[in-house]
């Protein structure tokens, strides 16, 4: 590679001639080292680039700065700039973001980042308006509002955004499990593309958010309580309700950062981590997990108001309910929900979940009466589950063919094909070979199972997996229905 010039390149730069410099850049580029340049230099080059419109060797030159100097704002100015120029407001609004945070967290104003972030938002505003939804955080019932957002955290693990609705309730969510984020090389980006839990939901309904974003999800085991209330009580002054909100392993999070927050009160569907031994689901793990670190939340008696919402059913769910969140939140209201499952996947199928949330923000209770089970898959396939285990043959056949007749719903978490393979294997499991082979026979009349997508067992996998013969089975005849009894 070809020493820089470094004496005519910074005589150009002081002279602030882009032309030269592209000039100079294109007659060296194929033997110029970008990796061993200054900042500086980088900024002009890429500058030059992106002044004689050459896209391609901007972004070349831009990328390579980027990998070198992550934090510096000068190239990220100018990513800003190329992303404007070619209107592409939704990734010139992440840059504007990016530069605000980090030159607040180095001290520096950021007035002109504010001015940038604020006339973007109405920009975007604008195209929301005449060209339907945009990518941003925009309310689809009520398009004349668009939360402002901020980033008031980011670490490269760690990602945490305000939302301002400019509403007195604010919400601060929390990922359970979930898909890991991609890693492309620039953690802020790949933090920020990610959707906080909820966050079109909270945000349809008018509310502040802080949504916590963590790339790794290790139950969030190395955040300190301290730290991240730190981090958000500014986004908390002038709240008057705060509510913590989560599913699962997010729930749980829900109610261990609401310990000492500002009477903040946790909206938790199914709480618990797997990796704390009450739950007595490590034992059976096979994956290696985090160690369970916290200090359980039992230690600690908490007077803030929580709403619980759980499926007494699962053993896991209760155990941790019983021992854990019952004696550190005395003043919690609890909803049982008997074979919803694990999370709040049924009232999501059952379209609800908006009517359980704004009633609890209205009222600070839960409201009565507000969901039918039996219109639910999940909650069909929960039962029928159960009544196999309890052996109680007939009457989970019963149910489970009625959870088919349920109309589909896409957020339900089971299709025909998990409660047809739950008929089939647990007939399976307990003897009932010749009922299995029957209901194999009728629905593969049915057409159900002719996708290749959908794996069912063969009669020959019934066969090796039964042990016996295959013989007719009573209704296994054309167009016969099988008959069972409750």
């Amino acid at each position: 590679m070809k020493k820089v010039d470094s004496t005519l390149l910074n005589a150009l730069i002081h002279d602030n001639k882009l032309v030269e410099i592209y000039v100079y850049y294109q007659e060296n580029r194929a033997s110029l080292d970008l990796g061993s340049l200054k900042e500086r230099h980088i900024q002009y080059l890429a500058a030059a680039c992106l002044d004689q419109a050459d896209k391609a060797l901007f972004w070349h030159t831009i990328n390579i700065g980027i990998q070198k100097f992550a934090q510096s704002v000068s190239l990220l100015n100018l990513m800003y700039l190329a992303y404007f120029k070619a209107d592409e407001l939704e990734d010139a609004y992440r840059i504007a973001l990016q530069c605000e945070y980090l030159s607040r967290k180095k001290g520096a104003v950021s007035q002109k980042w504010d001015d940038r972030i604020r006339r973007l938002e109405a920009r975007i505003l604008r195209r929301q308006d005449t060209s339907g939804p945009a990518t941003t955080d925009v309310d689809t019932e009520t398009p004349h509002r668009i939360a402002s957002t901020r980033v008031v955290f980011c670490d490269g693990d760690l990602m945490v955004r305000f939302h301002d609705n400019h509403s007195k309730v604010t919400f601060m969510t929390f990922w359970g499990d979930r898909d890991p984020i991609a890693a492309s090389g620039d953690p802020f980006r790949d933090l920020f593309s990610h959707a906080g839990y909820a966050q079109a939901f909270i945000l349809k309904q008018g509310f502040n958010l802080i949504s916590v974003i963590k790339r790794d999800y290790n139950f969030y085991q190395d955040l300190e309580r301290d730290k991240l209330h730190s981090i958000v009580r500014e986004c908390l002054q002038g709240a008057e309700k705060i509510f913590t909100y989560g599913g699962s392993g997010g729930g749980y999070a829900a109610l261990y950062y609401a310990v000492g927050l500002d009477n903040a009160m946790p909206i938790a569907f199914s709480p618990r981590i797997r990796i704390d031994p009450v739950t007595g689901l490590k034992l059976h793990d096979n994956v290696r997990y985090p160690e369970f670190v916290h200090p359980p939340i039992s230690t600690w008696n908490c007077p803030n108001r929580a709403f619980v919402i759980y499926d007494p059913m699962l053993k896991s769910d209760s155990m941790f309910i019983d021992h854990r969140v019952k004696p550190c939140f005395p003043n919690a209201k609890y909803l049982k929900a008997p074979f919803s499952g694990h999370g709040a996947f049924m009232f999501a199928e059952l379209g609800v979940v908006k009517s359980l949330v704004t009633h609890i923000v209205n009222q600070l209770e839960f409201p009565d009466g507000f969901y039918e089970p039996r219109l639910s898959k999940i909650y069909h396939y929960q039962l029928a589950n159960y009544l196999f285990s309890r052996k109680k043959v007939s009457s989970a056949c019963v149910v489970a063919l009625r959870a088919l007749r349920v109309l589909d719903n896409t957020k339900a978490r089971f299709t025909k094909v998990d409660i047809y393979n739950l008929l089939v294997k647990s007939l399976l499991k307990v003897g009932q070979a010749s009922l299995s082979h029957a209901i194999f026979d009728e629905f593969k009349g049915e057409g159900w199972f002719a996708s290749k997508k959908n794996r069912y067992p063969t009669r020959a996998a019934l066969k090796a997996a039964s042990g016996k013969p295959l013989r007719s089975a009573p209704g296994a005849a054309a167009g016969q229905k099988i008959q069972l009894e409750a």
